[in-house]
């Protein structure tokens, strides 16, 4: 490429340039960057040349430097000699101008922007297509790509080298340049049909497509030949015959490989690229060279178009995981139709409407944008809409799953979500299971791991073979995998808190109706028997009121607890002095587990009292304050300090009552004295979690 711009730069130049006209019907002479407008016929006298006075009418100046005069010729030897010569001429107004021509050097700040694009896109496809064929040596497809991919540096070569011609350029070079051009532009529409004659699906022999392509290549130089010296059109015409050769072509790929999963994707983005294509080619050389088209596209603004789809076209050969960029490349193929479009619209504004480029080119904006972004926008909502659907459908088998009574079941739930989110095309159980979802065979297959006794699958051909697997494919297995723990998660913390519930009425019903029942059978006192058949229905109550999940307000509770306890007292014969408190105005609302404890430790105390002090009087005081309930139960028992400590109905009831104030953050006493005995406990309602209702 160095070498290149060297040989652009040593061709040399003259401070004069000729070319024609915007409207085609005059000359533009410019000399020293100062520009003069003269008529086609217009009469440029040079004068100092071998002592002679040349007169070179202004079109010739224009003309191809194939195509110069006997005049020109003697000019351009003039010129590439070092010497000057004086130019006479008048403009379209009549003013005369005696200007000096000299011949320069071309400087590199003369390569504008233009140049710098062409050749980096050029040198951009060709490497892109020697890589190619280095990933895939083995397909013969690939080396005929990567062929088109040097035509494609070559014809760009050329183009670029054609734009520097002047008035000194050696009619032998432009001649030369030209054939080699016509060559290259032949090569490469050729290269593309063995192409496809090639890839995906061979539809010639290596022997075969060798003896082809050898016929082709002389064929091809003919058609070169006869275009150069009887009419241009020869050559474009067969261009565009190989052209639609390559176009049916595609067709038959397309069609031999439609129902194959592993190509069609590729055979998409071919056919795809191609038609985009032939089009910007037919409507920036063809049409305009045969007069179909009367404005041609610039070759500036489509080149590097020509490249990105000469670069898709080579992605899908090479089948990667470039192919596999999903968004990435649905949104790229977007901007290049987008860019296609306002070229085609600017093409027609130019050919039927206006010849103004800067209105032509604002309109055909506009135009595509109003199409563009719209169809953008529908695309993506189409896109979150179809996503959605597929997350409800997953979520919804993963379900079953969690749900699933045995191993079956969740096997042909877990296979029912995967087809739900991926589509795919076949769904096995995969015989090496993987700790991770993960993606082989470029794109060709998904593997699953195994699920809450599920087995691992491995799926094939995503959406039905339209797509291979994407690497967003894999954030989708992972978020539904982890949907799917989540939610096994909470299927055990709910069978575990099923679990713990009935171990829990399983105790309370143990250690408190059971046990009061069984000590009620051997009574022998009916009172007895009565009073723990009283205990065991509240104990009941209690038990079924935690059943439904409803949370007691304080104030409720103790309520409950003086109506209980007096009615306890009176059927023992004791006195209860238990006068009302601020406890009753206080809304405090408690769950099943605290308010539990607490009818324990009240229940335990006052029982204590009845049965084992010997008194005939019990004493209650409940303070509520700074958020710690205190509470104080008291007899007038005779019960001596050395007997043994009380034990409640069925286990030992004070070392229950430590326990259960300990669990509500606060502590239990007990006291025994000649006088009587005291319970005292302490709990921090603060601290422990506010219950809610349920059926709010």
């Amino acid at each position: 490429m160095l070498g290149f711009v060297w040989f652009m730069l040593s061709l040399g130049s003259a401070n004069l340039t000729a070319e024609p006209a915007g409207n085609h019907d005059g000359i533009v002479l410019t000399i020293d960057g100062e520009p003069y407008d003269l008529a086609i016929d217009a009469p440029v006298l040079f004068s100092g040349i071998s002592g002679e006075r040349l007169v070179i009418p202004a079109g010739q100046l224009a003309s191809d430097p194939a195509l110069a005069s006997l005049q020109r010729q003697q000019l351009a030897a003039h010129l590439r000699a070092g010497l000057t010569t004086s130019a006479s001429f008048s403009d379209l107004s009549g003013t005369p101008h005696d200007r000096e021509v000299r011949p320069r050097s071309i400087r590199l700040d003369e390569l504008d922007a233009s140049d710098w694009m062409g050749l980096a896109s050029a040198l951009l496809g060709g490497l892109f297509g020697l890589a190619v064929w280095a990933s895939r040596p083995q397909l013969p497809a690939a080396l005929s790509y990567a062929v088109v991919g040097c035509l494609l540096l070559a014809s760009e070569l050329t183009y670029r080298l054609s734009l520097k011609f002047g008035i000194m350029t050696w009619p032998e070079l432009s001649v030369a340049t030209s054939l080699l051009n016509g060559i290259v532009l032949h090569g490469f529409g050729l290269a593309f049909v063995f192409v496809f004659l090639l890839f995906p699906k061979p539809l010639l022999t290596p022997r075969t497509a060798v003896a082809a392509a050898a016929a082709s290549g002389i064929a091809a130089l003919a058609c070169v030949l006869l275009g150069h010296f009887i009419d241009a059109r020869i050559s474009y015409s067969v261009q565009m015959v190989e052209y639609l050769v390559l176009l049916a072509l595609v067709g038959i790929q397309f069609w031999l490989g439609r129902r194959d999963p592993v190509i069609r994707p590729s055979l998409i983005m071919l056919l795809a690229s191609i038609l985009l294509g032939i089009a910007l080619y037919a409507l920036m050389v063809l049409l305009p060279v045969l007069g179909l088209v009367k404005a041609s596209l610039d070759e500036d603004a489509a080149f590097p178009l020509f490249v990105l789809i000469y670069c898709g076209i080579g992605t899908a050969i090479v089948r990667t995981s470039l192919l596999s960029l999903d968004g990435w490349v649905r949104n790229i193929v977007l901007s290049v139709a987008f860019l296609a479009a306002i070229l085609l619209v600017d093409i027609a504004l130019l050919t039927f409407v206006t010849r103004q480029q800067e209105v032509a080119l604002g309109l055909a904006f506009a135009g595509a944008a109003l199409v563009y972004f719209p169809l953008r926008e529908w695309l993506a909502r189409r896109q979150e809409r179809r996503r959605l659907a597929v997350v409800q459908h997953a979520l919804s088998r993963a379900a079953d799953l969690v749900f699933a009574a045995n191993d079956q079941q969740r096997s042909e739930s877990w296979r029912a979500a995967v087809e739900a989110s991926f589509q795919p095309l076949e769904i096995e159980t995969d015989p090496a299971a993987v700790p991770v979802p993960a993606i082989g065979q470029n794109g060709t297959i998904l593997r699953l791991p195994s699920l809450g006794g599920a087995p691992a699958l491995l799926c094939r051909h995503a959406d039905g073979g339209r797509r291979p697997f994407v690497t967003g494919d894999l954030d989708t297995a992972a978020a539904l995998i982890r949907m799917t723990e989540r939610l096994i998660a909470t299927r055990d913390a709910y069978l575990a808190g099923v679990t713990e519930e009935r171990h829990r009425i399983a105790r309370d019903l143990h250690d408190d109706v059971s046990g009061r029942l069984m000590i009620s059978l051997h009574r022998s006192d009916t009172d007895g028997m009565r009073q723990d058949v009283r205990e065991a229905m509240a104990d009941i109550r209690t038990i079924v009121t935690g059943l439904a999940g409803k949370p007691r307000e304080l104030a409720d509770l103790m309520a409950d607890l003086r109506e209980e306890s007096r009615s306890r007292c009176e059927a023992a014969g004791f006195k209860l002095d238990w006068p009302p408190d601020d406890i009753a105005e206080a809304g405090h609302p408690l769950d099943y587990a605290v308010y539990r404890h607490l009818l324990a430790l009240f229940r335990e105390s006052v029982s204590n009292a009845l049965r084992h002090s010997g008194g005939s009087a019990v004493t209650i005081r409940t303070t509520l304050g700074d958020g710690r309930l205190s509470a104080l139960i008291a007899d007038n028992g005779t019960a001596k300090p050395q007997d043994a400590l009380p034990r409640s109905d069925g286990g030992h009831g004070l070392d229950n009552c430590r326990l259960r104030a300990r669990s509500l953050n606060g502590h239990f006493a007990f006291d025994r004295n000649p006088t009587g005995s005291t319970a005292r406990f302490d709990i921090d309602l603060s601290a422990l979690p506010l219950a809610t209702d349920p059926g709010h």
